[in-house]
């Protein structure tokens, strides 16, 4: 971390890409554990949902409210509860496949999430990955809008695919290995 002294700015840090720490709970705070979130969550954890997807920090502002960047991998097929942050956030795909409703994101595509907006992401065929900009460092996730027939969907996905997702590469290895 950059030091910092009373109302100094950080100095430039430079991070790796092939660096980064696990997300903390003091990074990303869940809310609205109730008990059918917690259900939803041991059902898809029971069908191998921790296998589908890799989520680390690579930047993290040594100031309060500052910016931070992560790197996150959803394997084919994975899809996301439906969630909220209370933070901005822009994805941007680096490779794979993002599928927002009827929208599909490709390398090179992003999108700007603000606060408060509920979505998921269904990765595609080959996964994603993408680089996670907020505008905070530690922020809360609010799942919401899981009915049973979502849960239904995303432990589908889960049970569809994690029998595959032990062996799976990231899909920029996959474009590497095309070149």
């Amino acid at each position: 971390m950059a030091e910092t002294g009373a109302g100094k700015q950080p100095r430039m840090q430079i991070f790796r890409g092939d660096g980064g720490t696990p997300l903390a709970e003091d990074m990303m705070h869940p809310e609205g554990l109730v008990p059918s979130v917690q259900q939803g969550f041991a059902r898809a954890a029971e069908a191998g949902m921790h296998e589908g997807h890799r989520l680390v920090c690579l930047y993290r502002s040594p100031l309060p409210n500052g910016p931070s960047l992560c790197r996150m991998w959803l394997k084919s097929g994975f899809i996301t509860p439906r969630h909220k942050h209370d933070t901005n956030c822009i994805y941007h795909v680096l490779a794979g496949e993002a599928h927002l409703g009827n929208a599909v994101l490709k390398p090179g595509d992003g999108v700007f999430v603000p606060e408060g907006t509920i979505y998921e992401i269904k990765a595609g065929p080959e996964g994603l990955e993408v680089l996670e900009f907020r505008t905070d460092t530690a922020f809360n996730v609010f799942y919401t809008g899981n009915d049973d027939a979502n849960w239904d969907r995303v432990v589908g996905a889960v049970a569809d695919n994690a029998q595959g997702w032990a062996d799976q590469p990231p899909p920029s290895e996959l474009e590497k290995a095309g070149d």
